[in-house]
C-alpha cells in the first residue's frame, strides 16, 4: 500500500464521487478506480458501495476512513517538521521544447519564493530524453502534453489541464473556410505543403489518421509558432499545433480551426514523475502545482 492510494481513497470519500474526486486529484477517473481497485484488493475488504449517483463507505470503508485521515495528517506534520532544515536539497523539472503551460513561469517563481533553500533547476528537453530522465529519475518532474490514453509504466499522472490537435489554416488562404474532415475538400488541403513543429512528439497517430485521406503528405518542418505562421503565409498551406500553444503567440482571428476527432485531438497536460523518486522536494512542488491550475476536466 502506498501513501497516494490512501490520499486517493480520502478524496473519494470526502466527494462521494469518483469524478469529482479524479478532477481534485488532477488525474484521471479510470485511474483513480484502478488505484482504488487495487487498494482493496490489498487489503482484502471492500472500501465502497457505488451507484450512478453517489458513492458511500461501506463499514470497512468507514473504519479505515478514521485512520487514514489521522495518517494523513500525521504525514503533512512529518513534511511541515522538517522543512526549515532542508539545505542543499534540489528540484530538476523539465518541460518538453514545444510546450509551456501558461503558469508555469509564476508557479516557479511563488515556489522559489516560499522555499529558498531548495536549489531549483529547470530545463528543456525532447520528449523521449524527458520521459527517459524521469524515469531514471535525472529529471524530478516534468510537464507533458499528451494524448488522452497514452500513460508510462511506473510513473505517476497529475492532470493540470487539457489542450487540443487542430489542423490550423490562414484564413486568407483558399481553403480557409474548411469547417470540418468531411468537407470535400480536405482531402485536397493535405496535397498542399504542412509545417509542423520541430521538436512535436505527438503527431505519429494523427499523421496515420491524413494518410487515409492523402497517402503522399508534403511535409516540412519549422522551429517555432511564429516560423511555421510565416511558412504558411509565404507557401500556402497548414499545420497541425495544440491550440492552446499556438494561439498564445499569434492572433486566432487569422486562423482556421478544423477539429481532429477527439480519439487523437484531445490531449491532457500533466505533471509527471517517477514513482520511484523518493526526493521529498517533490511533494513539497505538487501543492503548488494543483494550486496554479485550475482543477481538471472531469
Amino acid at each position: 500500500m502506498e501513501f497516494r492510494q490512501i490520499n486517493y481513497f480520502l478524496a473519494v470519500a470526502n466527494h462521494r464521487n469518483f469524478s469529482h474526486a479524479a478532477a481534485h486529484l488532477h488525474i484521471t477517473q479510470p485511474t483513480l478506480s484502478q488505484q482504488i481497485h487495487e487498494l482493496e484488493s490489498e487489503l482484502g475488504v471492500t472500501l465502497f458501495t457505488r451507484t450512478n449517483r453517489v458513492t458511500e463507505l461501506t463499514p470497512a470503508g468507514q473504519a479505515f476512513f478514521k485512520e487514514a485521515t489521522l495518517l494523513k495528517q500525521q504525514y503533512s506534520r512529518c513534511l511541515q517538521s522538517i522543512s526549515p532544515y532542508i539545505h542543499n536539497a534540489s528540484l530538476v523539472l523539465g518541460r518538453v521544447r514545444s510546450f509551456e503551460p501558461e503558469n508555469l513561469l509564476s508557479l516557479i517563481h511563488q515556489f522559489m519564493d516560499k522555499y529558498p533553500q531548495i536549489d531549483l533547476r529547470f530545463n528543456s528537453y525532447e520528449f523521449d530524453d524527458l520521459i527517459d530522465r524521469v524515469i531514471r529519475r535525472e529529471v524530478d518532474a516534468a510537464f507533458v502534453v499528451l494524448p488522452d490514453r497514452i500513460r508510462f509504466p511506473n510513473v505517476e499522472h497529475a492532470l493540470v489541464g487539457h489542450d487540443r490537435l487542430s489542423v490550423i489554416v490562414p484564413k486568407k488562404s483558399e481553403f480557409g473556410d474548411i469547417k470540418s474532415v468531411r468537407d470535400p475538400r480536405f482531402r485536397e488541403l493535405l496535397s498542399s505543403p504542412m509545417f509542423l513543429d520541430a521538436h512535436g512528439y505527438y503527431y505519429r497517430e494523427v499523421l496515420d489518421y491524413l494518410k487515409d485521406f492523402s497517402p503522399a503528405l508534403n511535409i516540412k518542418y519549422a522551429e517555432n509558432a511564429s516560423s511555421i505562421s510565416i511558412n504558411m503565409s509565404s507557401y500556402g498551406g497548414f499545420s497541425i499545433l495544440h491550440e492552446k500553444w499556438f494561439f498564445r503567440y499569434l492572433p486566432r482571428d487569422q486562423y482556421t480551426t478544423i477539429e481532429l476527432p477527439d480519439e487523437i485531438g484531445l490531449l491532457q497536460v500533466s505533471f509527471i514523475y517517477s514513482k520511484d523518486n523518493t526526493n521529498p522536494c517533490i511533494h513539497s512542488f505538487i501543492p503548488e502545482v494543483i494550486r496554479n491550475f485550475r482543477p481538471a476536466r472531469s
